[in-house]
């Protein structure tokens, strides 16, 4: 019980009570021809104290799911994004991903994608760099890639695939901050990790996944983007 929620405040004071109306006809005689009474009072105040918790449970999730998350931050050690690139690309290879090329695409960005075939299906991790990342972009690339992916690779529709995607953008935009500060959810088979780098400022910037199912996931992908920062 979260110390700071009301329940913790009120549960207490109800199983205090609740266990001195139980015992008082047993240790003052006058009150045991009311012993049905105070037993009905220890029925009704067990139910109020199970709603207390019931409702506290109700708002700590409805407060979490719309409270604005922030995200990680971590410093960039490239100034410039071919730098960044050339870093990444050599440990994506070495960790036997293989480069599927340069993708055309109307989003105005430069988009590239590095695969890895696994035991847990595809593992892609995608860049996309632009000047300043729009809400366009963020709308479309999505289902721009899903399709691309699905015309490249056949069975990509019958496989579990985890993508990071990282945006790499000169300076911030309100896009880019509504990217990063978004709480991730994961769907079954298809996994994502939408992070994103500024070189204005030289950071890298992590959104969390503050509960929700397949976190596992996530932290998987996690831990490959910060391996190569």
């Amino acid at each position: 019980m979260n110390k700071h929620s009301f329940s913790w405040r009120f549960v207490p004071t109800l199983v205090l009570i609740n266990v001195c109306l139980s015992y008082a006809p047993r240790l003052f005689g006058v009150l045991r021809p009311y012993e049905e009474m105070f037993s009905g009072f220890t029925r009704l105040l067990s139910l109020a104290a199970l709603l207390v918790c019931i409702a506290d449970a109700i708002y700590s999730a409805v407060r979490i799911s719309t409270e604005t998350p922030l995200p990680d931050r971590y410093q960039l050690n490239q100034l410039e994004y071919p730098d960044l690139l050339a870093a990444y690309s050599e440990s994506l290879l070495e960790d036997e991903y293989t480069f599927e090329g340069e993708i055309s695409n109307p989003l105005g960005c430069d988009m590239l994608l590095y695969l890895r075939r696994g035991f847990l299906g595809m593992e892609c991790f995608l860049f996309l760099h632009a000047d300043e990342y729009s809400q366009e972009m963020e709308d479309a690339y999505g289902s721009f890639f899903w399709d691309y992916l699905c015309r490249r690779h056949p069975d990509a529709p019958g496989q579990e695939i985890s993508l990071l995607s990282l945006v790499c953008i000169q300076h911030l935009t309100p896009a880019f901050e509504a990217r990063v500060n978004a709480n991730i959810q994961q769907v079954q088979y298809h996994y994502h990790l939408p992070a994103g780098v500024c070189f204005s400022n030289r950071t890298v910037y992590v959104p969390p996944q503050n509960g929700g199912r397949y976190k596992s996931r996530y932290k998987e992908m996690r831990k490959t983007l910060l391996r190569y920062i």
